[in-house]
């Protein structure tokens, strides 16, 4: 009977993104983009509401509030989900 060994290896990176870029600063947008979706997901819980609604709050086309509710995070730039973000906190105010 042969014993069997198993190896494992820890990786630790504090960018997952550093791995799949091409690059540090494709790497850093491509992180703040996912930090940014996550957030615009914590702010609206899109599991719970219509798709029209969505994007009538947030003032974009269907295709759109639907790529956000898919969590697309490739099909925006950072300005744009900075700008969503805003938007859903400026409704939380003015209600």
């Amino acid at each position: 009977n042969v014993p069997s060994i198993i190896y494992t290896m820890k990786l630790e990176y504090n960018n997952i993104f550093e791995v799949t870029a091409g690059n540090i600063e494709d790497a850093a947008n491509d992180k703040l983009r996912s930090d940014l979706m996550v957030e615009l997901h914590k702010q609206i819980d899109f599991s719970g509401i219509p798709i029209k609604r969505v994007a009538h709050k947030l003032g974009v086309t269907f295709s759109t509030a639907r790529s956000l509710t898919r969590g697309e995070i490739e099909t925006f730039s950072v300005s744009e989900l900075t700008t969503f973000i805003e938007r859903l906190q400026l409704l939380v105010r003015t209600q």
